[in-house]
């Protein structure tokens, strides 16, 4: 119906909490014995029965009874041509109360994610050559009072881009080659868990805890030159060109005779690093007591994150002007943003019946927030 879904449950139990494709790329079609897609109520909503308008959609995947009972796994590995490779294995165990998976994908064929059935040699959309590593855990257990579940992803990214690229502008009547080399690596790890407890009929306890960390690293390099003849038919100039493109450097094209070194219009070398790391922590905890079974309930619930950052950047531009005596400009510069944010929240509802099906409810929220982000940026000689 045009909704996101955020969410995919297994049982009724969150699976990997807030990544739905674990389950899409992992789960096959011969373990699931039906889906239910419908808007799942929040855990206030849920437990004092009264809709408070917050909802998500999820699709609910009802394991085969087969499928339900036992362990179940799946191992697959690949070797390609070019250096190709892949493997992938998963383990599964469940059962009407429980369940437990651990699954892994390690790939260098720009597979997008947790495969199913032995597909790991999906080739995907991205440019470069990219490598994947991805393991995770997902648990969930279920008793007459308590219930808890959660799960732990490592994620790491590593990409390798190289483009080399000659144009002609109708425009200028200029001729135009490049060569750019672009990599970048990232990692993550991702803790999510969830406790219920439930100590008698009047008493709810819920508790959500989640922790996050990441790093990434990008580093390019871009050489470029503009020409007012074709360097093909130039074989001199072509192979100069060449030369100062696979980074040889720039004295290459200063030595050429004159009369070529006039057919140049600029050369242009560009160069960055970057790396960005972020942390962040934050939890919920919702306490809700119903007075008997009218419908009179207080909830009280408490939701606290904090998330700290640092992002730093060096980036180096060379520009060669022949037309105008080899002029050469330089440009050094070094940026550093640090971040650092945090929010923490509290809210009391009380809920009144005052007819069949019908409430009266009273609610009080205190909500305070932070953020800090400073950017300096230094230019460097």
């Amino acid at each position: 119906n045009g909704k996101d879904i955020p969410k995919i449950l297994v049982n009724g139990k969150e699976f990997f909490s807030d990544d739905p494709n674990v389950a899409m790329k992992n789960l096959t079609v011969d373990m699931v014995d039906k889906i239910k897609a419908y808007d799942k109520k929040s855990d206030q909503a849920r437990v004092t029965g009264i809709d408070d308008g917050e909802e998500e959609a999820v699709l609910d995947l009802t394991m085969k009874k087969g499928q339900n009972q036992g362990i179940f796994a799946n191992i697959t590995g690949g070797l390609g041509t070019k250096d190709r490779w892949m493997g992938q294995a998963n383990v599964n165990r469940f059962s009407d109360h429980n369940q437990f998976s651990i699954m892994s994908n390690l790939n260098n064929t720009n597979d997008m994610g947790f495969p199913g059935g032995g597909g790991g040699f999906r080739m995907g959309g991205n440019n470069g050559l990219t490598t994947r590593k991805m393991v995770g855990a997902n648990f969930a257990m279920e008793t007459k009072k308590l219930e808890m579940g959660g799960n732990l992803r490592f994620n790491y990214t590593k990409n390798n881009i190289e483009s080399l690229v000659s144009n002609y502008t109708y425009q200028t009547k200029y001729f135009g080659n490049s060569h750019s080399v672009r990599l970048s690596n990232a990692q993550s790890v991702n803790f999510d868990y969830r406790l219920e407890w439930k100590p008698n009929k009047l008493d709810n306890l819920i508790l959500r805890p989640r922790a996050s960390w990441s790093k990434n690293n990008n580093s390019n390099e871009s050489l470029s030159t503009t020409s007012k003849v074709n360097p093909a038919d130039d074989a001199s100039l072509l192979d100069d060109i060449r030369e100062f493109l696979s980074g040889t450097g720039i004295s290459v094209l200063q030595a050429l005779p004159e009369q070529q070194r006039l057919n140049l219009i600029n050369a242009q070398r560009t160069q960055s690093l970057s790396e960005s790391k972020n942390s962040n922590v934050s939890g919920e905890l919702q306490y809700n007591h119903k007075f008997g079974d009218s419908g009179r309930n207080l909830t009280l619930r408490m939701t606290a994150g904090y998330t700290d950052g640092t992002s730093e950047s060096y980036s180096n531009s060379d520009s060669w002007l022949f037309q105008f005596g080899d002029s050469a400009t330089a440009v050094r510069r070094f940026t550093d943003t640090p971040t650092k944010n945090y929010n923490y929240s509290g809210r009391m509802t009380y809920s009144e019946p005052i007819a069949r099906n019908t409430f009266l409810q009273f609610s009080y929220q205190f909500q305070y927030s932070y953020n800090k982000s400073d950017k300096r940026t230094y230019d460097l000689y």
